[in-house]
């Protein structure tokens, strides 16, 4: 085509107008099919020139970037890109021409954790730098397949240690409880002021016991394999039980509790004590991440073979670079607490057939989203039971 191009331009002057509209059109319609071809990519791609202004760019980059660029820009690229450490990267490859380059960055689009890859590389023509072509993949899914697979890895890990801890930790608790006793007990003769002191000392001693020892619980909990109790469950009634439990505690702090669902949802099977504690676990940190007043707001809704449960918070938010770590055994950004609950959380969702993710925003809020799989067993004896009434309905 470049060829053509070449020689028509050269010949331009000897051509009549129709052979001009011909040259013209041609052109046109590769420059359409040119169009056509990088919107069909899958990726985002962005062509700047020799000072790094954008030429071109395809569909996929406004979805990527968050927003689409100018169609006529008359600055460098940097300048148009809201992610600072992408326009750093960007800037630091051009600046000292290093050539191709790649590097991941995770990214948050309207509430989503996005993971984008960018490459660099020189657009070359005729054997002469023109610029440069960036090219942006979205590898999210992959990345969450990394971490869901190192996630289990832990967990098969943390589970070979069980039993050690078990009998390692556990069992020396529960003597240490039985000789705190004893030592209370033998301090009761003593006169009252030493009795009071050493009780407070006991005291002290006995809540580090009780902390190390739901520690080592909450440990073998969320290692052992799950013994699953499933019955029949009505979804409306366990978040409108959850609900309930919380009133008091977020009426207390100034937090509004809302759940939005309709009462017809299809039931599920599972073990409610379990769901009952994953739901627990998510609210409680969501409770914990509004000091300063807030909402949680619990949206509940059937898909297609699915209940979902959406727990949206307006806390403090969860920074990018940890949010793939959330699920991890013992991590956790605050103060106190074991970093098991939402390890707990995720086990139940997945040994129930489900999946669990998760969303933030840093000043905005977090969002949990569940879905459970529809008691289908349930429905489909239900739908027996109208067809059955329908036919005897037909024979009167």
């Amino acid at each position: 085509m470049r060829d053509f191009i070449a020689r028509a331009l050269k010949k331009s002057a000897k051509m009549n107008d129709s052979q001009l509209r011909n040259m013209i059109e041609l052109i046109a319609n590769e420059y359409t099919l040119l169009d056509a071809l990088m919107d069909s990519l899958n990726y985002g791609l962005i062509v700047l020139d020799c000072l790094h202004i954008p030429l071109k760019t395809n569909r996929a980059i406004a979805r990527l970037l968050g927003k689409p660029l100018p169609s006529n820009p008359r600055r460098p690229l940097w300048h148009y890109l809201d992610d600072e450490h992408i326009a750093q990267f960007i800037v630091a490859i051009i600046k000292n021409e290093v050539g191709k380059a790649r590097a991941e960055f995770i990214v948050q689009r309207q509430g989503e954790t996005l993971y984008l890859e960018v490459s660099l590389f020189p657009l070359i023509c005729d054997q002469k730098i023109r610029g440069s072509i960036i090219a942006i993949h979205d590898i999210t899914e992959k990345k969450q397949e990394e971490i869901y697979n190192r996630r289990l890895e832990s967990l098969a890990n943390l589970t070979n240690l069980a039993a050690t801890v078990a009998h390692e930790i556990k069992n020396p608790l529960g003597a240490m409880s039985i000789h705190l006793q004893l030592l209370r007990k033998n301090f009761s003769t003593c006169s009252f002021e030493t009795n009071k002191r050493i009780q407070k000392h006991l005291h002290v001693v006995e809540e580090e016991i009780e902390r190390l020892n739901r520690i080592v619980t909450g440990f073998l909990s969320a290692v052992r394999p799950l013994k699953l109790n499933i019955t029949r469950l009505s979804v409306f009634d366990l978040v409108t039980s959850i609900r309930d439990t919380f009133y008091e505690a977020f009426t207390k702090a100034e937090l509004s509790f809302s759940v939005h669902m309709p009462h017809n949802l299809p039931h599920i099977r599972g073990d409610e004590h379990l769901l009952r504690q994953a739901l627990v676990n998510i609210i409680t940190n969501a409770k914990e991440a509004m000091q300063r007043g807030g909402a949680l707001e619990v949206f509940v809704h059937k898909q297609t073979d699915h209940i979902s449960i959406s727990i949206s918070d307006t806390g403090e938010g969860i920074d990018a670079r940890n949010i793939h770590n959330i699920f991890e055994p013992y991590f956790t950004t605050k103060t106190e607490g074991t970093g098991l609950g939402l390890t707990l959380t995720f086990k139940v969702i997945k040994e129930h057939g489900g999946d669990i993710s998760v969303s933030s925003t840093v000043g905005r809020g977090t969002c949990f989203t569940l879905l459970l799989p529809i008691d289908k067993l349930g429905r489909s004896l239900l739908q027996e039971k109208i067809s059955t009434h329908l036919r005897h309905t037909s024979k009167e």
